[in-house]
């Protein structure tokens, strides 16, 4: 089968058909399928591998192939084999191959060189992640903490030797009870590995699920302190070696809409996914930005603190900031009304659990219409900054 420059061979190949060659390299197996149109789903690009067992170059799995998640990928070594199911993906002779070295996208970190996506579920479940750059590889894993995300990102960064990395981790961690002084700690050795390494850094910021009301005050203290590292790192220097998306804050300046989740409300639908590869994208691109709101850079947008945003809009859509009666002033940490309806949806579930595990009808009843009340009192916060004083 042939679509513009992508040959695709019939399943159980190890070999491209007549005419056609194979991909020279990943950067080229991951430009070439993300070009072409009318290709079988699922079209998520998985990465690198190197294995016997799978054919050599370039190759794509639908589902249902046994062993093989469903998706791209490009297989380092020099024989492969041929098996059931799995179908060598070529390049049409003469043709360049798509994007070849990288720098689709998000730009390839500004330099066209492989991306590395790394964390926890977040990059995992970020499907679309292979067409931010070409070239890119994602290691994500459900479930994993900062700490777990600093060992895959070494073992990562030695096998795909990328100029840039996407990061999401931090969530898990304070949803384990660990304070965000601790989590930025293990959030700043990956940092750290990542500059020894020559490796620029986009961290995709929290977000404020539905379902985890009781932790948007941790995950907003968190945010501000990966915002004051990538401030500190950039410091004089005119580069960013960390930039950070605020995602939460632009989230919210749409309401957070509920479809930005999946039905759990927890983890991201494709539309809150094609928001963040439009701003990993935007990031990647440009190596001297430090702080990115809704794919703008926001370096100086608080020139003259929060005092200088007179309207309650404006200062809604700063982290930083919060709307206190006419003025617009510092949030702290993160502000009185979130603090309160944070820990009362902590207390809350808390609540929820023993109840359900003792099976009290009356009780359970009662802690779900406390937690319904502070998502709602959460909601309000969030909405409408007048309430927040």
């Amino acid at each position: 089968l042939l679509f513009a420059a992508v040959v695709l061979a019939e399943a159980g190949a190890n070999e491209c058909p007549e005419g056609s060659r194979p991909a020279r390299d990943e950067a080229e197996c991951a430009g070439v399928w993300r070009d072409a149109g009318g290709l079988p789903k699922p079209r998520a690009y998985r990465g690198g591998e190197e294995l016997g067992a799978w054919p050599a170059g370039c190759y794509h799995c639908e589902k249902g192939v046994k062993g093989c998640q469903p998706g791209v990928w490009f297989n380092r070594h020099r024989r492969g084999s041929a098996r059931r199911g799995a179908r060598p993906i070529c390049v049409a002779q003469g043709e360049s191959g798509g994007c070849g070295g990288g720098g689709g996208g998000g730009g390839g970190g500004g330099s066209g060189g492989k991306v590395l996506f790394a964390g926890d579920s977040d990059i995992e479940y970020w499907k679309s992640s292979g067409a931010v750059a070409a070239g890119s590889a994602n290691i994500g894993v459900g479930g994993a903490t900062c700490r777990a995300t600093l060992r895959r990102f070494k073992r990562g960064v030695r096998e795909h030797a990328p100029s840039a990395a996407v990061v999401v981790c931090g969530e898990n961690d304070l949803g384990y009870n660990k304070s965000p002084y601790k989590v930025i700690k293990d959030f700043r050795a990956i940092v750290e590995e990542a500059m020894a390494s020559g490796v620029r850094v986009v961290y995709m910021g929290t977000k404020q699920e539905p379902d985890t009301v009781e932790l948007w005050a941790e995950y907003a203290e968190y945010d501000n302190r990966v915002l004051a590292l990538a401030k500190e790192l950039a410091a004089g220097s005119g580069e960013a070696p960390l930039a950070f998306v605020d995602v939460s804050a632009a989230f919210n300046l749409n309401g957070n809409p509920i479809e930005y989740y999946k039905k759990d409300q927890l983890h991201l639908s494709a539309e809150g996914y094609s928001l963040w590869d439009a701003w990993a994208g935007a990031a990647l691109a440009d190596p001297a930005c430090v702080h990115w709101r809704a794919g703008e850079c926001q370096d100086g947008a608080l020139a003259g603190g929060c005092a200088a945003l007179g309207e309650a809009g404006a200062c809604a859509a700063q982290p930083a900031c919060e709307w206190k009666g006419s003025s617009c002033a510092g949030r702290g940490q993160p502000g009185t009304c979130g603090k309160q309806a944070s820990a009362a949806c902590k207390s809350a579930r808390g609540a929820l659990k023993q109840a359900k595990k003792k099976k009290k009808r009356k009780k359970l009843a009662k802690a779900s219409a406390k937690r319904t009340a502070c998502i709602d009192k959460a909601a309000a916060c969030r909405y409408d900054p007048s309430l927040a004083s």
